[in-house]
């Protein structure tokens, strides 16, 4: 993910740019000046974020902040000195944050606001308020983080268009609407979406004694006053939305296998009976596949078990490129067994599309001089389930194994096919 980092310090810049590189997922784009950023702005096209420094040479009036906001681009500024009029002043303008350049830990901040918006610029928001002028208000606020805000006037129409946008990870609620206020609304929207995958934020007007503690006990993850100003109001959605991100992370991470970066055998174990499922109503059929490196054990013998694990590496590269989205999964299930999953796809598509993935393994010429091909090669065996009928997910695991088999037996780097029965 591209940052656009501009600051005339290059000691700064530097600073910047070699804490982003920690994380290892976003490219640092430097500028000194307001023309090198926009030269910056027109050569790359669209950037995920933009660092920028208030006090460019160049510059006068937050130009430097206008420029980039123009161009959609979320936008954190730097700055040295922070006093009231400027902080008033740069938090009218909808900015993700502001970050001060007194000390290194504040470099080390960055990175935990662009972990959260890595999170929201994925996610949805939802206000529930009947005002319209604080719906407005919030959306404002909420804007610069999220790619879609919508809203709701009472917490049942709220529900019901959750429940119309499964995207949606941060949900602002007024305490008093009609039809459903906010407190009951919270309580029927814990029993679907738990505080590890929603985030509840309660706004309220009121200063009744105890209603935090009713709000916080019936699911809500902080409560705030309306006269509660932005910058407060975007540090506490930013501390939720980080936990958010750090608890999908963790998710993340149990379900990848981390040699090749595919998901792993936990994942496959969940997903697969439960996309059966989807299949037997759909009526569209499912492919399933097992692939295995031909002559592994004699290729780690021979070369090494670092080598080995490039190998697989590489394979799993290939089966990652080659998924369509939305369509079809890849795993690594173990040791040199991969596995693919895909939805509507029949017994030619299915054909066509793993021998495009046999061939390109092939076509890797990584050497293996104990296999028959002299580079290393893969066979795969697969099975098509028909859709509209239950299949037993053991059952196509034990069919897509047994086309495996005869894909070894029948000279290996070849794709044999199974027929399914229910």
């Amino acid at each position: 993910m591209k940052v656009l980092i501009v600051d005339d310090n290059i000691i700064t810049l530097k600073l910047v740019a070699k804490t982003l590189g920690t994380a290892e997922v976003y490219e640092p784009v430097m500028a000194t000046s307001l023309a090198e950023a926009r030269d910056r702005i027109q050569e790359h096209g669209s950037f995920f974020a933009a660092i920028v420094d208030l006090d460019l040479l160049d510059t006068h009036d937050d130009e430097i902040v206008d420029l980039v906001l123009s161009h959609g681009i979320p936008t954190i500024v730097l700055t040295a000195n922070m006093d009231e009029e400027l902080r008033q002043r740069i938090n009218t303008k909808p900015i993700v944050d502001y970050v001060l350049k007194d000390n290194a830990d504040s470099f080390e901040y960055l990175l935990t606001v662009l972990e959260a918006l890595c999170f929201t610029r994925r996610h949805k928001a939802l206000i529930c308020d009947d005002s319209i002028v604080s719906r407005r208000l919030v959306r404002s606020f909420l804007s610069p983080l999220f790619p879609e805000v919508y809203e709701a006037k009472d917490g049942k129409e709220g529900l019901a268009k959750l429940a119309e946008h499964p995207e949606t990870r941060l949900v602002v609620t007024d305490y008093n609407m009609p039809v459903m206020d906010g407190l009951e609304m919270i309580t029927v929207l814990r029993q679907n979406y738990p505080s590890s995958k929603m985030g509840v934020l309660a706004i309220t007007a009121s200063e009744k004694e105890g209603l935090a503690a009713r709000f916080l006990k019936s699911g809500a993850d902080d409560l705030v006053s309306k006269k509660t100003g932005k910058e407060e109001f975007l540090a506490r959605v930013m501390r939720s939305m980080r936990l958010l991100a750090q608890v999908e992370r963790i998710e993340e991470l149990s379900i990848t296998d981390p040699l090749t970066r595919l998901f792993n055998r936990r994942h496959f174990n969940d997903y697969l009976p439960r996309l059966l499922k989807r299949t037997a109503h759909s009526g569209k059929p499912l492919m399933f596949a097992i692939l295995d490196v031909d002559n592994f054990k004699k290729y780690n013998d021979t070369y090494g078990h670092i080598q080995g694990d490039e190998v697989l590496r590489t394979i799993g590269k290939i089966l990652r490129d080659s998924c369509r989205p939305g369509q079809d999964v890849a795993y690594r299930l173990g040791g040199e067994e991969f596995a693919i999953v895909s939805t509507d796809t029949d017994t030619d598509g299915a054909m066509a599309f793993l021998e495009r993935m046999r061939r390109q393994i092939q076509e890797c010429n990584i050497e293996h001089r104990l296999n028959g091909a002299g580079v290393v090669t893969a066979s795969f065996g697969f099975v098509v389930a028909r859709g509209g009928q239950t299949v037993n997910p053991d059952l196509l695991y034990t069919q897509a194994d047994e086309a495996l088999y005869r894909a070894k037996k029948n000279g290996r780097n070849r794709v044999e096919r199974a027929v399914a029965t229910s």
